[in-house]
């Protein structure tokens, strides 16, 4: 017997057990970050900010409603509106480290909730619609950079924040939201110029971030 023989009597099994050994150690971690990855999506995704868009197209469509048909027509019921999902509200509080969605979803709910029960202005209507819709946007926006993250530990969802591109999608839907909100608030205020009573106005006036109210 040659001395390479030899080597691979001695090391040929310690080989093979090596490379089985790493082939296991490679799927293990492949299963984990694929298990990791999964638990993202269906919960900050899956439950998160797609039940909050499909949430969001759903009061637009009932602000339509009640738009096209006036409070006193409309098949619509204050019971008819869905409570706001606050568990996903809270995880996109969680990734995205901002008070606008907890302070917006819950007065768009109010909002929608006293349009079924008296009638709204026009101009009004038509204006948390536009906030409605630049909300929906804006998720889809934020949804779609979502999907584009490798996450690899469950701690990283809690810098997601900080990274450029969300940051980049996060500011320019806060930006788009304050617009159409101070469009509104423009509305409410000619509406309380013109009426002797404010009870159809100021609907969404309390439902902007610390820094929409010190505005």
């Amino acid at each position: 017997m040659n001395w390479i023989e030899i080597i691979k009597a001695t090391f040929g099994p310690l080989i093979g057990a090596a490379i089985a050994l790493a082939a296991i150690w490679i799927k293990e971690s492949l299963d984990r970050k694929r298990s990791i990855q999964d638990w993202f999506e269906k919960s900050y995704i899956e439950e998160g900010v797609d039940r909050l868009i499909s949430w969001v197209l759903l009061m637009e469509f009932m602000l339509m409603d009640i738009q096209n048909f006036g409070s006193s027509k409309t098949p619509l019921t204050s019971d008819d509106v869905q409570m706001v999902p606050t568990e996903s509200i809270i995880k996109l509080q969680t990734i995205f480290q901002t008070e606008i969605f907890t302070n917006l979803f819950p007065a768009l709910y109010v909002s929608v909730k006293s349009l079924t029960e008296e009638d709204g202005d026009p101009d009004e209507i038509n204006g948390i619609i536009n906030v409605a819709h630049v909300l929906h946007d804006g998720l889809f926006e934020l949804r779609a950079e979502l999907l584009k993250l490798k996450i690899h530990r469950k701690g990283e969802v809690y810098d997601i924040s900080g990274r450029p591109e969300i940051k980049s999608a996060l500011a320019e839907t806060e930006s788009k939201v304050e617009t159409a909100r101070n469009h509104l608030v423009e509305i409410e205020n000619d509406l309380s110029q013109q009426q002797s009573h404010s009870k159809k106005v100021g609907r969404l006036r309390r439902s902007t971030t610390k820094r929409h109210r010190d505005s």
